[in-house]
C-alpha cells in the first residue's frame, strides 16, 4: 500500500482551500497574515543543480535550461545572465488580487490587458514559457501562506497588495528577488519603485517589487483651476514649479476661496473636501511618513514627533480656525463636493480620479500634497501598492525571473498615460504627474493595528482637541506596537 507523506498531503489539502477561497469568496479589504511563520531558510532546491559553467539541470529535462553569462547576450533584464529556452513547453502560474479585472479581458476592452495578452504570447515563443494568469482574493492570502509553509509551490508569481506580499516576506514565505541572476531590480522599469521596493525589504533581501509608474500609489491633491481662477487666486502649478506650493500657501488659498453664496450662513464653496486619509497625507508631507525605517534599520514613528504634531496642528486649523474645510462623510461625498465645482482642493489618490472625472465640467489637475513647513521638499507616502512576489518554493528561479524580466518590459507607462489624458489631464499637467513617482517615501504603518486611532484623529476634529496632548500620550504605546510588529521577521 502507498502511503502520502504528512507534508505532501498538507500541501494537497491546502491547494484545494486555494482553489476553494478563490471561487468562493469575494474582495474584501486584507486582514493581517496569521500567526504561520517559516524557516528563515530558502525553499528547497534540492532538485536544481547550478554548476559551475552556469548549467541548470532539474530532474525534468523539460525545466532544464542553460545560463549563459557571455559577452554579447542580450536580455529584457538588463542582467548579463540570460536563460537557454527549455526544450519542452513550461507551464507557469501568475495568482493576481486583480486576475479578472485588469487581465484576460476581450481583446480592444482594456490596454493593459491587451498589452499583458500580446506579451505573454512573445514569451511564449521566445522562451517556451506559457503564462496563466489566475484570480486570488486577499482572503486567500492566509491559505497560500499556509501552502508555501508545507513546502507547494501554489504560484510561481503573485501580484497582490504590498501590505500582504510585507506580512509574507517578514513570514518568511518569499525569495528574496535580488538573488536571481535573470532579474536585474536596478532596470529602468523598475526605477520609478525604489520606495515600494524599500516597503519589502528586509535584511538586504528585495521580496517584492513593480515595474512602470507606480498609478495606485502616487497620491497628492486634485484642483480646481477653473475655481482658483474664478476667485482671483495663485497659479498653483506655477507654485509647484517655483517649490513654493506649501502647507502655507495651500491655506491661504482655502479660506480666499471659501464663502457662503447664499446667505444662509453656511459656506456653499470651500477650500478642501476630504475624508479619512488626509491625515496620512498631510503627516508624510510635513513628517516624512506615519513610520518610517532608518539607515540603521530602526523603525522610526514619525507621527508622533514634533513633525507630526505640526501637521495634525495645521489641519486643525483649516478645519475649527478657518473652517474652509469640509470634513465629507465617506470618499464618494468628497468626489461629489469636488465634482459639483464646491471645492478648490481635494486631496487623495491619482487613481481615483476614475471616480469622478468624467463628472468633472471644469479644469483641473493633479499635484503632490504641498511641502510642510518641516521639509524642503515634497514628500509622498508609498502606503500600498500593487507588488509582485514569488514563494520562497520556487524550483526555477532563473528561468521565472527571464519571465519576470520580459513581463516588465511592458509600456505600462505609455497605457497609464493615455488613460489618464482620456479621464481629463492635458498633456501639460501630465508631463507633471508622470514625474511624482520621485517624491515616494517608504512607508511602515501597514498592517500595525492601533487601538488609539480614534483618539489621535478626534485631536483634529473634535472642539477641544488638542494634537500635542493626544499624541504626545500614545507615543509609549505607539512605539511599542511598531517595535513588537517588526520583531519577529523571519525574511
Amino acid at each position: 500500500m502507498t502511503t502520502i507523506p504528512v507534508k505532501k498531503l498538507l500541501a494537497m489539502v491546502l491547494a484545494l482551500l486555494l482553489v476553494a477561497a478563490a471561487a468562493g469568496c469575494k474582495g474584501k479589504p486584507a486582514d493581517l497574515l496569521s500567526s504561520a511563520t517559516f524557516e528563515e531558510s530558502g525553499g528547497d532546491q534540492s532538485d536544481i543543480d547550478v554548476s559551475e559553467t552556469g548549467q541548470l539541470g532539474s530532474d525534468d529535462e523539460s525545466t532544464a535550461q542553460t545560463v549563459s553569462n557571455g559577452a554579447g547576450s542580450t536580455s529584457s533584464s538588463n542582467s548579463a545572465v540570460t536563460v537557454t529556452p527549455p526544450e519542452k513547453t513550461v507551464q507557469m502560474k501568475i495568482g493576481s488580487v486583480w486576475g479578472n479585472v485588469e487581465y484576460n479581458r476581450p481583446a480592444g476592452f482594456s490596454a493593459q490587458s491587451d498589452a499583458y495578452t500580446k506579451k505573454i504570447a512573445e514569451i511564449l515563443t521566445k522562451y517556451n514559457v506559457q503564462l496563466k494568469i489566475e484570480t486570488i482574493t486577499s482572503t486567500s492570502i492566509d491559505i497560500i501562506a499556509r501552502a508555501i509553509q508545507a513546502g507547494d509551490v501554489p504560484y510561481d508569481m503573485m501580484e497582490m497588495h504590498m501590505v500582504d506580499a510585507r506580512n509574507l516576506a517578514m513570514a518568511g514565505a518569499l525569495y528574496d528577488q535580488k538573488s536571481i541572476r535573470t532579474l536585474n531590480l536596478s532596470a529602468p522599469q523598475f526605477a520609478a519603485n525604489k520606495a515600494i521596493m524599500e516597503d519589502v525589504t528586509f535584511n538586504n533581501k528585495i521580496y517584492a517589487s513593480r515595474h512602470g509608474f507606480p498609478i495606485n500609489v502616487v497620491n497628492g491633491v486634485f484642483i480646481n483651476t477653473d475655481l482658483l481662477k474664478k476667485y482671483n487666486q495663485p497659479d498653483v502649478m506655477a507654485l509647484y514649479k517655483q517649490k513654493q506650493w506649501t502647507f502655507q500657501r495651500f491655506r491661504d488659498i482655502c479660506k480666499a476661496v471659501s464663502r457662503d453664496t447664499n446667505g444662509d450662513s453656511q459656506n456653499d464653496i470651500w477650500g478642501m473636501a476630504a475624508s479619512s486619509g488626509v491625515e496620512g497625507l498631510a503627516l508624510s508631507a510635513n513628517a516624512g511618513g506615519t513610520v518610517t525605517r532608518r539607515a540603521n534599520g530602526e523603525y522610526f514613528v514619525n507621527m508622533t514627533s514634533q513633525a507630526g504634531i505640526h501637521a495634525y496642528e495645521w489641519l486643525r486649523e483649516l478645519y475649527h480656525t478657518d473652517g474652509s474645510f469640509y470634513r465629507a462623510t465617506s470618499p464618494s461625498d468628497g468626489y461629489k463636493m469636488f465634482q459639483d465645482g464646491n471645492a478648490a482642493f481635494l486631496p487623495g489618490g491619482l487613481i481615483e480620479y476614475v471616480s469622478f472625472s468624467n463628472a468633472c465640467d471644469f479644469d483641473f489637475i493633479f499635484l503632490p500634497f504641498p511641502i510642510g513647513p518641516d521639509q524642503t521638499e515634497h514628500i509622498i507616502g508609498a502606503y500600498d501598492d500593487k507588488v509582485f512576489c514569488m514563494p520562497k518554493t520556487i524550483k526555477n528561479a532563473d528561468l521565472l525571473g527571464q519571465v519576470y524580466a520580459e513581463l516588465s518590459t511592458i509600456d505600462l507607462d505609455g497605457v497609464y498615460r493615455k488613460q489618464l489624458k482620456n479621464g481629463g489631464f492635458e498633456d501639460s499637467a501630465l508631463d507633471v504627474i508622470m514625474t511624482l513617482h520621485k517624491y515616494l517615501s517608504p512607508e511602515f504603518i501597514g498592517g500595525i493595528k492601533l487601538p488609539f486611532n480614534d483618539n489621535m484623529r478626534n485631536s483634529i476634529y473634535s472642539q477641544n482637541g488638542s494634537p500635542a496632548t493626544v499624541l504626545n500620550s500614545v507615543k509609549t504605546q505607539f512605539d511599542k506596537a511598531v517595535k513588537d510588529f517588526y520583531a519577529n521577521v523571519k525574511g
